[in-house]
């Protein structure tokens, strides 16, 4: 069997990846690579997703096979689905999300490189265009990285019958379930689906199917509860400090209730006046009040401390 550090520059390789994966991306590499259930609690914009897309050539690489294997992923947004999927196909990676009637699949090509040639040599512009796969191709195992939504994966026949088929029970090494924390937010009554994911779990079991679930928000005993409705066995848990040291979280006191709007000015001049000197360089500020009203009131103080410098924010 060849090594999990060389399955990794396999994996690395493979997706494309021009960077060196982190300490906590490889743990939880490590744990599946070793056949263990895995729950990820990771930051956003930590690299969540680049753990589970490398996992088609880990495991590749792991059993000695001639080609990738299938990761299926429950995601509970489209968008999110479809930036993943055209991330991925840019590098050229077979990827997918199917339709939420599990009818077919959606990918993306590349197109307008030869059409913007010209004769002056204009720049070349790549177009994502948007192309449906069908049925036929998913149960051949045209694709190596399939989002899905909950509810296609467990309530659709056709689908059902296609991720209990040879070929799937064969190649599909990892089932993942991204934002995990919304099987307990949404699985009681908004989409029943998420509070079944556990069935996935029980179509591919251990040894040959890894179970990663993933989210940026979960406490220990949130953690201890998922891992009890999703079915995880032999599971290992693995966290990253949540702390961005880009983000600060200051409370100041306002002075007692009296001098009506004065009292807010000492908290209020100091951020105004800065935001008069660096204008759109002045770093996004959150300013949260016990009443709405405050609200109100800030704005109106903050405007007359600017005066007439004039300051529009572009998000």
């Amino acid at each position: 069997m060849t090594s999990f550090e060389d399955c990794v520059v396999f994996a690395s390789k493979s997706l494309g990846l021009d960077f060196s994966l982190k300490d906590k991306q490889l743990e939880t590499l490590r744990a599946l690579y070793d056949g263990h259930d895995c729950v990820s609690v990771m930051p956003t914009g930590y690299g969540k997703s680049v753990i589970f897309q490398c996992l088609p050539w880990l495991f590749q690489c792991k059993r000695g096979l001639q080609y990738p294997l299938i990761t299926l992923v429950v995601s509970p947004l489209t968008s999110l689905m479809q930036d993943q999927v055209m991330t991925l196909c840019e590098k050229g990676i077979k990827a997918c999300f199917l339709n939420c009637e599990g009818t077919h699949g959606s990918t993306y090509k590349l197109r307008g490189e030869e059409e913007n040639d010209s004769d002056d040599d204009q720049d070349k512009t790549d177009v994502h265009a948007s192309c449906s796969t069908s049925l036929i191709d998913l149960q051949r195992g045209a694709y190596n990285i399939i989002y899905a939504h909950p509810e296609t994966l467990l309530n659709n026949r056709n689908i059902s019958s296609m991720l209990r088929s040879k070929l799937y029970k064969q190649r599909v090494c990892a089932v993942v379930i991204d934002e995990v924390h919304m099987v307990s937010e949404w699985g009681m009554s908004f989409r029943k689906a998420f509070k079944k994911l556990s069935e996935l779990v029980c179509i591919f079991p251990l040894p040959d199917t890894v179970h990663l679930a993933m989210t940026a928000t979960a406490t220990p005993t949130a953690i201890k509860e998922l891992v009890d409705d999703l079915q995880f066995t032999d599971t290992t848990t693995i966290t990253v400090n949540p702390d961005r040291p880009n983000i600060k979280l200051e409370i100041q006191t306002r002075l007692p209730n009296i001098r009506k709007y004065e009292k807010l000015d000492e908290l209020l001049h100091p951020l105004a006046q800065e935001l008069r000197d660096l204008l759109s360089c002045f770093p996004l500020t959150i300013m949260k009040h016990l009443h709405i009203i405050w609200d109100a009131i800030m704005d109106w103080r903050i405007m007359q401390i600017l005066h007439s410098k004039e300051f529009h924010y572009q998000g």
